[in-house]
């Protein structure tokens, strides 16, 4: 291809043959690679669509499904005993999907929370009672089934609190403590 001279010159064959062999493979290398980029491409974008869209549809599935929690009152420990030393409990009230309550430990001070309620979280903002001071906080939402038997029954889900179990008596601190978090907040 490459012509050789006597002053050691290394020349190009004629610009029309050299551009009519190497032109269209080059063109057609290129195309060939373009092809490959969009082939490979499309499918990413119609994946990550489709996944997008699984995970819509099993999102709205999860919110159709999931049992959620009436207005009420509730209390929910970290042991399922009430009143257990070194456990945390909260005390809250629902009232359509908002919530007022309070986190305590037992024989120790309580700090007040409000929030609302969604169909995956609990989201609260807690005011520290000694300093007066806000922090955001959110408990997951799970479904909890009486025995393992029931996880194939519609309906036999319940509501509950990631590490948290429900606790059916409200006690009259327990009250106490609820009442005094709904008047702070009506303010």
């Amino acid at each position: 291809m490459f012509k050789q001279t006597s002053k050691t010159k290394q020349t190009f064959p004629q610009k029309s043959s050299f551009a009519a062999i190497f032109l269209p493979l080059s063109l057609l290398l290129l195309g060939a690679s373009a092809l490959a980029t969009v082939a490979r491409e499309v499918p990413a974008v119609n994946l990550a669509e489709d996944q997008n869209r699984s995970l819509n549809i099993a999102q709205n599935s999860l919110e159709r499904n999931l049992p959620t929690l009436g207005n009420g009152t509730y209390l929910y420990g970290q042991s399922a005993e009430p009143d257990q030393l070194g456990n945390a409990y909260m005390v809250f009230e629902v009232q359509d999907n908002r919530v007022v309550g309070a986190f305590y430990m037992p024989h120790s001070s309580f700090d007040c929370f409000h929030g609302t309620l969604t169909a995956q979280e609990m989201a609260l903002t807690v005011i520290d009672s000694y300093e007066q001071i806000a922090h955001p906080y959110s408990i997951a939402l799970e479904q909890q089934f009486p025995n393992t038997a029931d996880r194939n029954q519609p309906g036999a889900a319940t509501f509950g609190l990631q590490g948290f179990h429900q606790i059916s008596t409200v006690s009259a601190n327990d009250q106490r403590m609820l009442q005094v978090c709904q008047s702070d907040f009506a303010q």
